[in-house]
């Protein structure tokens, strides 16, 4: 071989260096926690009771914030929206509540 005698040494000594981890944030949620949060969704959607996080959070025992969860849920495709707080009636209520008040 034509290599000198240091660098043969080099590479008999030498020691693989463990990789370091990337850069960015771990990730709070893995593949099992969103599978049961599809899961809880989709019971709560089948009793047709009101979808929050912290309804999500306490019944799927998940120690992450509120606020992860409904980031996660934005990327899964649910949207999160604010509830509203007047009622909104079609015009076929408005007209039945004009006849209770008028009779």
């Amino acid at each position: 071989m034509k290599m000198s005698s240091d660098t043969i040494i080099n590479m008999y000594y030498y020691e693989r260096k463990v990789t370091p981890k990337k850069r960015g944030p771990d990730f709070r949620i893995n593949n099992y926690h969103k599978l049961r949060i599809k899961r809880q969704v989709a019971q709560l959607k089948k009793e047709e009771e009101k979808i929050n996080a912290p309804k999500i959070k306490k019944s799927c025992y998940l120690q992450i914030s509120t606020r992860t969860i409904q980031r996660n849920s934005k990327c899964e495709g649910y949207k999160y929206v604010k509830a509203k707080s007047q009622i909104i009636l079609s015009k076929k209520h408005k007209e039945a509540m004009l006849e209770i008040i008028t009779n």
